[in-house]
């Protein structure tokens, strides 16, 4: 169990380094102005001041900070239980508290960028726009000049479609540019290496020869019937029941569909995944499709020595095949409410954002730099990079 004592501002120790947990309401603003007070009027060791920086979120409490540390100097200043040399102290302090660093995270990092210009490489004249402002413009501007040969029409297509217009695909990339520095899992999109693995992945899947085409030609030209469909999904499930003929009327609908895309040369994980989970033959499919694929899965091959037909071990055996090529970038759990997910359209979602930012990301810093128009995450990512450099 940690070892923990309670803090008085008035008698703690205050040198070194220290943690102070508290919550809403329990004295934080209270116990750092008497902090304050304290470093200004110790006997031993007393600060002017501009030596003691006080940081805090907002630009109401660092108003609120500097109104009630100058109200606390200038009540000490006038006690007259403290010592002469002690009062004066405070009555210097107040004197010079147009000095006093007490600012907002954001506030204090561009006082040290715009104080210290040579030593952190910034420009002599700073502005601060709202996040997020440049970021948009210079993404309008990129997308409004891309070509065919820039981005993958697939994946473009997905994030516009996903997004739902153009203005929120690029508020969405946006709020990513502003928001890069996301600690270690807690991002919900792939990572930047994933997405890049995606992106190649789509490539090599449009081959003529590829596994997975391949794996779906197999499946898709094949002329199964009902009884294997039936058979599969009966055995995978342990019931005996199977589809209606409504039902197998629909998953063949969705085959022929599917192999009619095939056929006209449509091929590769973005249109096959489009195709196996929507609704190619636009006949209302809800989950018939989807049934059969997870059977598949659910064998995996193996049927328990029962007497199935070859053409039934075929059928499983082709979608299993092709599900697995198409592995990570489906989900497929038993017991679900939905046994198989696609994942394509957040991998491509993603692909396309981090292919956005690092096309943009490289003439937006040269023009902040330029310019000296900096966001608020820009200001703590410079002065932290700074800091952590070598020489710093």
């Amino acid at each position: 169990m940690r070892n923990s004592r309670v803090f008085n501002p008035e008698t703690s120790p205050i040198e070194g380094t220290m943690l102070l947990e508290a919550s809403a309401g329990t004295g934080k603003t209270y116990a750092l102005e008497r902090m304050a007070a304290r470093l200004v009027g110790r006997d031993e060791n007393p600060l002017e001041i501009d030596k003691i920086l006080v940081v805090t979120f907002t630009n109401r409490a660092a108003r609120e900070m500097k109104e009630r540390i100058r109200s606390l100097l200038s009540v000490r200043a006038k006690e007259s239980e403290r010592s002469p040399a002690e009062r004066e102290r405070y009555r210097a302090a107040i004197s010079g508290f147009d000095r006093s660093a007490i600012y907002t995270i954001h506030g204090f990092c561009q006082m040290v960028l715009s104080s210290w210009p040579f030593e952190s490489s910034s420009p002599f004249r700073q502005e601060l726009v709202p996040g997020g402002v440049m970021e948009s413009t210079e993404l309008r501007s990129w997308i409004a000049g891309l070509k065919k040969e820039d981005v993958d029409k697939d994946l473009m297509r997905t994030a516009y479609r996903q997004a739902g217009g153009i203005e929120k695909l690029i508020k969405n990339i946006s709020d990513g540019m502003v928001n890069d520095n996301i600690p270690p899992g807690a991002r919900v999109l792939p990572t930047e290496e994933e997405s890049a693995d995606f992106a190649a992945y789509v490539e090599s899947s449009r081959l003529a020869g590829s596994p997975l085409n391949m794996a779906a030609e197999v499946l898709f030209s094949g002329n199964w019937s009902d009884d294997a469909v039936n058979n599969l999904i009966k055995t995978a499930n342990g019931s005996k029941r199977g589809k209606t003929g409504t039902s197998l009327e629909k998953i063949r609908s969705h085959m022929m569909a599917c192999h009619e895309m095939a056929s006209h040369g449509i091929s590769g994980i973005i249109p096959l995944s489009e195709a196996l989970f929507g609704d190619p033959a636009e006949v209302g499919i809800k989950n018939h499709f989807l049934d059969l694929l997870s059977s598949a899965l659910i064998t995996d091959g193996g049927f328990n020595d029962e007497i199935i037909s070859s053409e039934t071990v075929s059928l499983a055996s082709a979608i299993s095949v092709l599900l697995h090529e198409m592995e990570p970038y489906i989900e497929f759990s038993t017991g679900s409410d939905k046994p198989l997910i696609s994942l394509t359209e957040p991998y491509m979602q993603s692909a396309f954002q981090d292919i956005a930012h690092k096309s943009v990301k490289e003439r937006l810093e040269n023009l902040k730099d330029r310019t000296g128009r900096w966001g608020y995450a820009d200001l703590i990512r410079r002065v932290a990079d700074r800091v952590a450099e070598p020489e710093s």
